[in-house]
């Protein structure tokens, strides 16, 4: 760990970085001033340079915060958070229409609530008329913030003067809802709505979250109904459907699930909802109507849909209820239209399903090979595509080593990896964290690596393996190398391997059960008390450790609980027919897998798995048995196809 002295001298821009977080803004400030004598242009400078600017424009230091973005333009070129920055300094030095040039410059360049805000105001000094039209739209057309407070506070003076007037509501409105002040902000906001004024999707948006956070459901489902019923018909289509979206919403976080379905279930589409409301929409009918009426309601809203991927949760539910019911014409149906629209998973889930039901007897009419073939290529990486791997032969074998791709190069640095790195190495992780989150598209496979790497290596091992997920889902193409072995670590290699060993367990299928349980943070504790690497309940670890002679243990050490762990997923594995099964009873418990069991254990083991009833446990197989494939081929040369035949073949 750095010395302040240090981090002052060689870091100042992290030196104010921590400064602020602690509250020490004059410090801050004066960290950011080290950088002025060393101009360079790393990420760092520059934002340690806006930081700089933003701290002297709210403490009145407006002429050197001018020359300073004066001199970030000509170093820069025409930098829109600079020229936004400028603007703002000359409305404050009185210069409007040096101030209203450089705001429609900035505005030009990038869009931002800030320089919308700047350009508002100029004009308005200026005496412009559509100075009114932009206020409405930073109002109207973004979330509530620290530029609405600020509008608040420059129109202060003139608000006070016609305290009626629809805009003025809209903004001291806004304004309230920013700071926090919600049962301020309702009656606002209600009351420039009730006006007939200019609304938009988000404001409505934001209209019933206060509801739901001030007021309570029934007071806003009677205000939006009255309001629909008042002004629907001038609305256009979009804002009606943001409208519908709340009322339905509303009354399904009230509880009342029948009357969402029957309410969004009476509106066109698609063009009166949105993609929320119909998820809620085929959600309330799952669980009203059942699935035949959630069928026909998928087979209409799904075509319209922009983002599949948005209803994977809905469309499991609606599979796995049909194929519980054995509907095997009604699953193909489903996967008509999913393999039309669907995402890549949800394609490739009903190409595997439609196929395996062929090849069971129960749909005819179809060629397996091919639909398998078209599943792994929908979805090379899914649980789907790995299972369909298993199912082809020849030359339809897919290329693993192409598909996870192991050896990929890793790309060289970014400057966002040289601006994020520092953070991390001076023991900054929350602050390096919070900068990532925001960052992730612009960090290379090499970046994202180490900043996983120095995150796991502070013991947040959770952190670590969040960072590379979330990157990893922005990514098009999958990563090679070490980024796909920090996506998949051996954290706890010697406790986590030995006690697989110790066990008779693949270490690859450990390992995979220990990162979907606990990401291998090692402190681990669920909502329902869960501790530890492999998540074990504390009566069930007592009850483990007895049978196997333990004596005592730390279920916060990685040992003991690794060792308890693997010994009871040994036990649940002599007790079920094949390993998919024992994984589903470390999830679920043993009781309930057993009366699955007696329920659809007809089934073959893998649709078996498709009808557990349980989401989370149904889920939790999957994801575990994905891992394993990559920790069995990238650790322990074992063919995806090998642990797929491993999970699902009788024990």
């Amino acid at each position: 760990m750095h010395d302040p002295a240090e981090l002052r001298e060689e870091f100042p821009y992290y030196a104010g970085r921590k400064a602020e977080y602690l509250g020490e803004v004059e410090k801050a400030l004066d960290y950011y001033r080290l950088l002025l004598p060393r101009p360079d242009e790393t990420l760092a400078y520059r934002e340690g340079l806006k930081r700089l600017i933003a701290g002297l424009i709210d403490a009145g230091g407006y002429r050197d915060a001018l020359n300073l973005s004066t001199d970030a333009l000509d170093r820069f070129g025409r930098d829109p958070d600079f020229l936004v920055f400028q603007a703002e300094i000359l409305l404050r030095l009185g210069k409007r229409r040096q101030a209203l040039w450089t705001a429609h410059e900035a505005e030009d360049l990038s869009s931002s609530p800030r320089g919308l805000l700047v350009l508002a105001e100029a004009s308005r000094r200026m005496g412009l008329s559509p100075w009114e039209d932009r206020l409405e739209r930073l109002f109207l057309d973004y979330p509530a913030g620290p530029d609405h407070l600020k509008a608040s506070e420059y129109l202060f003076y003139p608000l006070a003067k016609k305290p009626k007037d629809s805009l003025v509501l809209l903004i001291r409105g806004k304004a309230a809802l920013a700071s926090g002040s919600l049962e301020e902000a309702l009656p606002l906001l209600k009351t420039y709505l009730e006006q007939g004024a200019f609304a938009s999707p988000l404001l409505m948006r934001e209209m019933g979250s206060l509801f739901r956070q001030a007021a309570g459901e029934e007071e806003g489902l009677v205000f939006f109904l009255e309001l629909l019923e008042v002004f629907g018909r001038s609305w256009n289509a979009d804002l009606r459907a943001a409208v519908h979206e709340q009322i339905g919403s509303l009354y399904l976080s009230a509880g009342r699930t029948h009357e969402a379905a029957e309410y969004l279930g009476s509106l066109p589409i698609p063009d009166e909802i949105t993609e929320q409301a119909g998820r809620m929409l085929l959600s309330a009918l799952f669980w009203t109507s059942g699935p035949e009426e959630t069928l026909k309601k998928t087979l209409q809203i799904l075509p319209s849909v922009r983002n599949p991927q948005d209803y994977e949760g809905v469309l499991d539910e609606l599979t796995a209820s049909l194929l519980r019911l054995g509907r095997w014409e009604d699953l193909r149906s489903l996967g008509g239209i999913v393999k039309a629209y669907g995402s890549p998973s949800q394609r490739s889930r009903s190409l595997y399903l439609e196929a395996r039901a062929l090849e069971e007897g129960f749909l005819r009419d179809g060629d397996p090979g091919v639909l398998f073939a078209q599943a792994v290529e929908a979805d090379p990486r899914g649980y789907y595509g790995f299972l369909s791997g298993l199912r082809l032969s020849g030359n339809q074998v897919p290329d693993y080593e192409k598909i996870i791709s192991p050896a990929g190069a890793l790309e060289n640095p970014t400057p966002t990896d040289e601006f994020l790195l520092p953070f991390f190495s001076l023991g900054m992780i929350d602050l390096g964290l919070e900068e990532t989150y925001v960052r992730l598209a612009d960090l290379s496979p090499s970046g994202a690596v180490k900043v996983a790497e120095v995150t796991a290596g502070q013991g947040r091992y959770l952190d670590s393996m969040r960072i590379m997920l979330r990157w990893d889902g922005l990514r098009s193409l999958p990563p090679g190398g070490d980024a796909l072995k920090m996506l998949f670590p051996r954290w706890f290699l010697k406790e986590i391997a030995e006690a697989a060993d110790r066990n008779d367990l693949p270490a690859h299928l450990f390992f995979a059960l220990v990162r979907e349980e606990s990401a291998f943070q090692p402190d681990i504790r669920s909502w329902a008390g869960a501790a530890g690497l492999s998540q074990l309940m504390p009566s069930t670890a007592s009850y483990v450790a007895e049978l196997m002679s333990y004596g005592s243990y730390d279920l916060n050490d990685p040992a003991d609980n690794a060792m308890i762990g693997a010994w009871y997923l040994a036990l649940l594995r002599g007790q079920f027919p094949f390993s998919a099964c024992a994984v589903a009873a470390y999830n679920a418990g043993p009781g309930r897998v057993g009366t699955w069991r007696r329920q659809f254990g007809t089934l073959p083991p893998d649709l078996f798995v498709e009808a557990i009833p349980v989401t989370e446990t149904r889920r939790y197989v999957k994801k575990v048995l994905v891992s394993s494939v990559y920790y069995g081929y990238l650790y322990y040369a074992v063919d995806p196809r090998d642990t797929v035949c491993f999970w699902f073949e009788q024990l």
